[in-house]
């Protein structure tokens, strides 16, 4: 009798949803993006303050219908209400945008957000994610909740979290990790989705980011170039040792 052929072994060593970040300084070429299931857009940290018109400009010309379908596009806007009102207009431009990403949210920022999403019908259809950059993140969520209806995601920001704590980035601790971990289990307590932010480094970094995510319980993780996301897919590939007869 001949042996059954042997099974892959799921490995919990990488999340299962992923995401490309992807500045909005330059114009935006899909045809590289790897197939990830999200594609996040940033019009605020990584666009200075004189290069955001021409952010939203690369926005509105971007072609993310050649993107799959399945693939969703978020946009991270900017938390002041004037410049997040100009950069609503351009979200409202490209229908393939699906929501925002808003960061350093306080309670007026998302009473603003609401508010801006009411007046316009085009904005009622995004949904809301919020950056959860702060350790008191956790304790204010409700209250976010409360203000603002169409929340259902958050993006743990490191480098926030990081200087908030005190902390050195390029050497993450576990106080840093465990503060990440605290803001990931109170957004999935509330039924919302949580993706880990995402770091630079060498390929050994990279793999112990990715497995402490997963570790630590997140529904997914940010890469930020396709070379990143081809450490993560090789990641999720079972290896001989993970072959059972």
């Amino acid at each position: 009798m001949l042996a059954a052929p042997p099974t892959a072994v799921a490995r919990p060593f990488a999340p299962a949803v992923s995401a490309l970040y992807v500045s909005l300084a330059r114009q935006v070429d899909t045809n590289n993006f790897p197939p990830t299931d999200f594609v996040i857009l940033d019009l605020e940290d990584s666009v200075p303050g004189e290069l955001k018109g021409q952010a939203r400009a690369h926005l509105v010309e971007a072609r993310l219908d050649d993107l799959p379908s399945q693939i969703r596009v978020l946009v991270r806007i900017n938390s002041d209400p004037e410049l997040m009102q100009a950069d609503l207009a351009s979200v409202r431009a490209n229908e393939r945008v699906s929501g925002v990403i808003l960061p350093k949210p306080d309670r007026e920022a998302l009473a603003a957000l609401a508010q801006l999403r009411a007046a316009e019908q085009a904005s009622a259809r995004l949904a809301i994610w919020l950056m959860g950059e702060h350790p008191s993140f956790r304790e204010e969520l409700t209250g976010f909740l409360e203000t603002c209806e169409g929340i259902e995601g958050v993006l743990v920001g490191y480098k926030d979290l990081a200087a908030a704590l005190g902390l050195d980035l390029m050497m993450p601790t576990d106080s840093l990790f465990a503060a990440g971990k605290a803001i990931c289990d109170a957004a999935q307590a509330h039924g919302l989705l949580v993706l880990n932010g995402p770091i630079i480094g060498d390929s050994d970094r990279l793999q112990a980011h990715f497995e402490r995510t997963a570790q630590d319980g997140y529904d997914g993780i940010c890469v930020i170039s396709p070379k990143q996301f081809q450490v993560l897919k090789e990641m999720s590939l079972p290896g001989p040792k993970d072959l059972t007869a």
